[in-house]
């Protein structure tokens, strides 16, 4: 993410750079396996190569359970599939790089999928200093506190998650819910509209054969969004590319 922040902020980036941006968290190429196996064979022993490895193929075997269940086939046929299992794959890796935010952030997740906030608890206590700087977590902390009543300290680490990135709409949506429990009602009917639009530009998104072939309406929807979500960088930097000069319209 800060990468991207960096090119828009030095006018070097492409269009498709925002739907990374905006999707940063759980846009996952469609050639990214192929892609990730041609770097593994250059560089077979590199942590991030390998995390990436592991999280694609258990994507495949959620992918794999999900088709199942929709076509009411056994879920036991998946376990003929050339996937290793989860808790031997990733677990392995875990023990291997304990501090490797990819591999934190998505244990993180699927125990909050379970409610399993101890384990939650206990990852994020052993979690190095970089997650401070890593909006995901502050999203973790949020739900943690939430989880346990603490609503005040959810609130800060929610807003704290969504400074540092305004376009995470997975917060916001847990901020709808804080301001909800708050009776900020007013709020919430803005922070859920906020959440709608998101759901319609990943909608979008994932209806391109590319993302390369993003246009100049995503861009236009990406920043009123921005906009609403008082992500100022974006905002100006989408304003200049689409040939805006005076300010976008709110969301309504």
């Amino acid at each position: 993410m800060r990468q991207i922040r960096f090119a828009i902020a030095h006018k070097r980036e492409t269009p498709e750079a925002y739907v990374y941006l905006f999707l940063v968290d759980t846009l996952r190429l469609s050639n990214g396996v192929e892609m990730n196996n041609r770097w593994l064979e250059a560089y077979p022993d590199h942590e991030t190569f390998l995390v990436a490895k592991a999280l694609h193929m258990e994507e495949r075997r959620e992918a794999a359970r999900r088709r199942a269940a929709e076509s009411k086939d056994n879920p036991t046929d998946i376990s003929s599939e050339t996937i290793p299992d989860r808790s031997q794959t990733l677990a392995e890796l875990f023990r291997k790089y304990p501090h490797n935010l990819e591999l934190m952030a998505y244990e993180i997740e699927q125990s909050l999928l379970v409610g399993e906030i101890d384990r939650v608890i206990t990852v994020l206590s052993q979690a190095p200093p970089e997650i401070d700087e890593d909006n995901r977590f502050w999203r973790f902390k949020g739900q943690v506190h939430e989880d346990k009543g603490q609503i005040d300290e959810a609130e800060l680490a929610y807003r704290m998650s969504v400074k540092m990135n305004p376009l995470d709409w997975r917060t916001w949506n847990s901020l709808a819910k804080i301001e909800r429990l708050k009776g900020r009602f007013s709020e919430v009917n803005r922070l859920q509209n906020l959440v709608k639009s998101a759901d319609k530009l990943r909608h979008q998104v994932r209806g391109l054969d590319a993302v390369e072939n993003i246009g100049n309406e995503w861009l236009l929807d990406l920043s009123r969004f921005a906009q609403e979500a008082g992500d100022d960088q974006i905002v100006k930097a989408l304003s200049q590319r689409i040939g805006r000069a005076s300010p976008i319209p709110a969301l309504r």
